[in-house]
Formats: structure tokens, C-alpha cells, sequence
């Protein structure tokens, strides 16, 4: 949210309704399907230095 304020100009409330109405819908639509037929899953909540131990494996 904070880089397209900066960078494009857009306001809070514009980025919070691209985030509803485009990013969220195709989110749900093609990529939440998938995540029970992947063999890794990395969802944000961990620190990126501890995703990297998860990732490193499948390389």
C-alpha cells in the first residue's frame, strides 16, 4: 500500500479497493485452489530469512 501511494499517487482508499475488487477475486479464483496440491505453501506470516530455510529443499 505504501509504495503505490508513493510511487503512482493512489490513495489509500484506491489501493484498498483494487485490493477488494481485482486482487482479492482472483486470488480466491486461481491461486487458493492450488495451495492443497503444493508441496510448499509460504503464506507471509513467517519472517523472510525462515521461508528461505522452507524454500532452500525444493532447489
Amino acid at each position: 500500500m505504501e509504495r503505490d501511494i508513493k510511487t503512482r499517487g493512489d490513495t489509500e482508499e484506491a489501493v484498498k479497493e483494487v485490493w477488494v475488487s481485482n486482487v482479492l477475486p482472483v486470488h480466491y479464483e486461481l491461486i487458493q485452489p492450488q495451495c492443497d496440491r503444493a508441496d510448499l505453501v509460504v503464506s507471509g506470516e513467517d519472517s523472510s530469512k525462515a521461508n528461505v530455510s522452507k524454500i532452500l529443499p525444493f532447489l
